[in-house]
């Protein structure tokens, strides 16, 4: 049986810790060994199976990194392959166990996440030990490459995975009046206040409410601009949605005005369940997504006139949106379902092995 251990923040919100839960349960139904470690807890992507082989370190604060490491050097098999996810759990691993076979897989991008100073520093150290990179994109990988430096043996990229759940008309969300959706945190980089401007411009052309699904540090602000744009009874902040499948299904359209985004999770939950997308052209998920699965239309960043004129076009183009529809229904299984994914990870981790072995000759 084939050994791997996975380290990650947690198996929570993020997308990282949605990708971390995503492979540890394939891997495990494909008769692997697997082990996770997870710093911070374990919580709602973690299927039973997954949920007891997941070692919880613990951490709660800054105070608590040396904690970490030792415990993390109880729980983290020095001969198995290691797939680390970001930097802090991929520093953590090189610490605790360096001569475990690591494997760094990055879902954004370093300085987006904090990596700066002393934290760059040992993020570079892990990075350059490491036996492979791999990312969700290519622009990923190369500014993961760029930030920290090059692995031993090479680079990969594996876009992120997603599980399918059907949904079917008596469990879509029973808004009163059709809608438009939003989903994500609610921070500067997912730029909400642009997609609040473009509806904006919109509302008045059309009958649609605007559902922004997600929390954050910016629910205050983006709230106050509501009322700021006379949205209000318009346009309304969800907050955490744990239905998010059935939210998607019953919109007409998924509008995605992000900055910069590492890959774009909800882009294919939308398009699984045949939900045409509005995306900004943003760096590196976005267009990456729309070229593999063209579900949907790419608008320019930062554009509220782009936004609105392209979401009042597929309004009012029932044909077009079922066309769209139909593409990603039928595109996103074969290319993100559980199989290709899983597939790609073990032969990733099987050419780690090989490269590592020939090395060392």
């Amino acid at each position: 049986m084939s050994r791997i251990t996975l380290v990650a923040n947690s198996l929570g919100h993020g997308g990282s810790e949605k990708q971390a839960a995503f492979i540890g349960t394939g891997l495990l139904a494909r008769g692997w060994d697997v082990r996770v470690v997870s710093i911070l807890g374990r919580d709602d992507y973690s299927d039973p199976n997954l949920a007891a082989r997941t070692t919880v370190l613990g951490k709660r604060g800054k105070g608590d990194f040396s904690k970490v490491v030792r415990a993390a050097r109880a729980a983290i098999d020095p001969d198995a392959p290691v797939l680390c996810f970001n930097w802090y759990p991929h520093v953590v691993t090189r610490l605790a166990v360096p001569s475990a076979p690591r494997i760094a897989r990055f879902g954004g991008l370093p300085s987006a996440d904090g990596v700066t100073g002393f934290r760059r520093l040992m993020a570079r150290n892990a990075q350059r030990s490491a036996l492979a990179v791999v990312g969700c994109t290519w622009g990923v990988v190369r500014q993961a490459v760029s930030e920290l430096g090059d692995p031993r043996l090479f680079c990969a990229c594996i876009p992120n995975g997603i599980h399918f759940r059907a949904v079917d008309s008596a469990t879509q969300s029973a808004w009163p009046v059709p809608y438009l959706l939003a989903a994500g945190r609610l921070s500067s980089e997912k730029d909400h206040e642009t997609l609040l401007r473009a509806f904006a411009l919109l509302a008045p052309h059309v009958e649609h409410d605007l559902l922004i699904a997600g929390d954050g540090a910016e629910e205050s602000r983006l709230r106050s601009l509501i009322g700021e744009l006379e949205l209000s009874g318009r346009a309304h902040i969800l907050g955490y949605r744990s239905d998010l499948p059935s939210l998607l299904s019953g919109a007409d359209l998924l509008v995605h005005t992000s900055r910069w985004e590492g890959f774009g999770n909800v882009l294919v939950e939308a398009m699984a369940v045949g939900t045409p997308v509005v995306a900004t052209d943003a760096p590196f998920g976005p267009p990456s997504i729309l070229a593999t699965v063209p579900g949907g239309v790419l608008v320019p960043v930062g554009d509220a006139r782009a936004i609105a004129d392209a979401v009042l076009a597929l309004l009012r183009d029932p044909s077009e949106r079922e066309r769209l529809a139909e593409i990603g229904r039928e595109g996103v299984p074969r290319h993100y379902g559980t199989d290709a994914l899983i597939n790609a990870y073990e032969t990733l981790v099987a050419s780690v092995i090989h490269s590592n072995k020939g090395a060392l000759r």
